[in-house]
């Protein structure tokens, strides 16, 4: 089931990217493509030609005060991504990204935010928690272990939560929504992306 749902949501941005990509007012203006990736040259570490998380939102003050930011991303979801303390990518603490990487969590926010511009801003909100929760399922499973949704709430802010435990306790209010979603014992529990879709809805994030 976890896996059907991930399909269908990742299909689904896929679709709308082929729907939208012979217009230029929702790509990454190249220009700004090709300044983005000079940028994170300057930036990444040699040894894994990655950028750590925690330099994203360095990366984007640095282009800031030199270039415009020409990505079609509406200001929450670019504020998603890369405000300081508000942004969740510097949150994946142990994380690196690629450039390709980076450069496709952009164009899965452009589809975030073309949905809100539509008037569908639910559906946005959704896409927007789909983009963090891909960053680290693996596609080929469909869902989280514990040690991945640890990573994921990291990212999110949600820091604190250290154990299982601790998830139960503070997203008490969603999972009662969902009798059954969380069982014991831990070590098997699968978190899918409706949980986590949910949760990004109901805390406003």
């Amino acid at each position: 089931m976890a896996k059907v749902e991930f399909d269908a949501w990742h299909n689904y941005i896929l679709q709308r990217r082929e729907e939208v990509s012979e217009k230029p007012e929702f790509q990454i203006e190249p220009k700004t493509r090709a300044l983005l990736h000079e940028q994170f040259d300057r930036l990444k570490k040699r040894e894994s030609q990655k950028l750590p998380a925690s330099k994203v939102t360095a990366l984007h003050g640095a282009f800031a005060e030199k270039f415009k930011f020409k990505v079609p991303l509406h200001p929450r979801n670019l504020a998603h991504l890369v405000w300081p303390y508000q942004g969740y990518l510097g949150g994946f603490s142990e994380r690196e990204f690629s450039f390709n990487e980076l450069e496709l969590i952009y164009q899965n926010q452009i589809i975030a935010s073309l949905e809100k511009t539509t008037g569908r801003t639910m559906l946005g909100d959704e896409l927007s928690a789909f983009t963090f929760y891909s960053i680290v399922c693996d596609q080929e499973k469909g869902f989280l272990d514990w040690s991945e949704m640890h990573e994921l709430l990291g990212g999110l802010r949600f820091d604190y939560v250290e154990h299982a435990d601790d998830f139960r306790t503070e997203f008490a209010f969603t999972t009662n929504q969902r009798p059954g979603e969380i069982k014991a014992p831990h070590d098997d529990q699968v978190y899918r992306f409706d949980l986590v879709r949910a949760i990004f809805l109901d805390r406003g994030l």
